[in-house]
C-alpha cells in the first residue's frame, strides 16, 4: 500500500497515475518516459508556486543513482 504525502486524488488525481505507471512492472519505455517528464514538469510547476520563482542558490536535480555513480551528476 502507498502513502502519499500532500498528495489528494482530487486535486493530484495526475500525480498519482503517473506514480502508478512508473511502479507498473511491464511498462513500456515510451509511457515510463511520458510519465517521468511528466511528474518533472509538475513538481517544476509547485516548486515556481511555493517559492515564487525565487529560489535562492540552492538547486535539487533528481536523476537515477546509476547516473550519479556514472559521473553525469555530481552533489554540490
Amino acid at each position: 500500500m502507498r502513502i502519499y504525502k500532500n498528495i489528494t486524488y482530487d486535486t493530484d488525481k495526475s500525480v498519482i497515475q503517473d506514480m502508478q505507471i512508473l511502479s507498473k512492472p511491464n511498462v513500456s519505455v515510451d509511457e515510463y518516459r511520458d510519465a517521468f517528464y511528466r511528474l518533472g514538469k509538475t513538481l517544476g510547476e509547485i516548486l515556481n508556486r511555493k517559492t515564487g520563482g525565487r529560489y535562492g542558490p540552492t538547486m535539487l536535480a533528481v536523476d537515477t543513482e546509476k547516473d550519479m555513480n556514472q559521473g553525469r551528476l555530481d552533489v554540490a
